[in-house]
């Protein structure tokens, strides 16, 4: 549950706030404290949740008491933890993201839910010099929004999208776009595609953003498992790839659509100057 405030009502309150009126367990009434006193107990990982995982105590799990304004809040506000793992539900409108998106030192960012708020979202990718990991395995609700999110300029070292569910009303143009905007990420080391569901243009236009980066590439690692890769979006890839001097792993199991006639462009490709 939450009442919608502004940033300034949370920081005149966060000292003199009731734990009890905004948490629904001990457990979690425990990991707000730690988040507001900053204490150096506090693991540097914390795990918020709609069912337990491990029932660790660096699990918040969320019920309908939780004040999830007030969490977000203490999470952007602390300079200590360095990961963070959402797979819960959040209610359209809630301020939780845009509170944790104030956070400067998270270092892993992991999402399995729709967050709903991804142009929030862009201001952390953006604003964080500590964020080098961000792995996204869940509903994307608005292709535009989380493609301006992922086109602010970062210091992400690793992307990973997994099993992404995408609405099927979203068009070629827009899932070009969420390829497009990784131009801002020259500096990515370890990207990994896992079954996105890129179709049409989606490959050539994630091709020609590799093109893109040339000599600024850092792109050491790339896997691209189970996304129905055709012998038409595997050469695609390999014309983009081509100036990716650092890349030393190439991942494309589980994609049965490649036949002899991509298998001779991968061979090709390996004994080019390229490699």
């Amino acid at each position: 549950m939450e009442v919608s405030r502004d940033y300034t009502y949370y920081k005149e309150h966060a000292q003199d706030v009731k734990l009890d009126d905004i948490t629904s367990s001990e457990r979690n009434k425990n990991i707000i404290q730690k988040l507001r006193d900053g204490n150096s107990d506090f693991k540097d990982s914390l795990y918020i949740l709609d069912e337990p995982m491990e029932d660790d105590d660096c699990e918040f799990i969320v019920q309908q008491s939780d004040d999830l304004g007030w969490l977000g809040y203490f999470v952007g506000e602390n300079k200590r933890l360095g990961g963070l793992f959402i797979k819960c539900y959040l209610p359209p409108g809630t301020s939780f993201i845009e509170g944790i998106c104030r956070n400067r030192s998270i270092q892993s960012l992991h999402i399995e839910c729709d967050i709903g708020d991804y142009l929030s979202l862009g201001s952390l990718v953006g604003n964080n010099i500590f964020l080098n990991s961000l792995q996204v395995g869940s509903t994307i609700g608005n292709a535009h929004d989380f493609a301006v999110a992922l086109g602010q300029r970062s210091y992400l070292k690793d992307l990973h999208f997994e099993n992404l569910d995408l609405l099927d009303d979203f068009s070629d143009e827009e899932m070009s776009g969420i390829a497009q905007a990784l131009t801002a990420q020259p500096q990515l080391e370890d990207i990994r595609l896992e079954s996105i569901g890129f179709e049409g243009n989606g490959w050539a236009t994630l091709a020609t953003t590799f093109m893109g980066w040339g000599r600024n590439s850092k792109l050491k690692k790339l896997d691209l498992p189970f996304n129905n890769i055709g012998d038409e979006g595997l050469q695609s890839i390999l014309g983009g790839i081509a100036n990716c001097r650092n890349l030393v792993e190439l991942n494309l199991s589980g994609n049965s659509q490649i036949t002899v006639a991509g298998l001779r462009a991968l061979s090709e490709f390996f004994q080019s100057k390229s490699c």
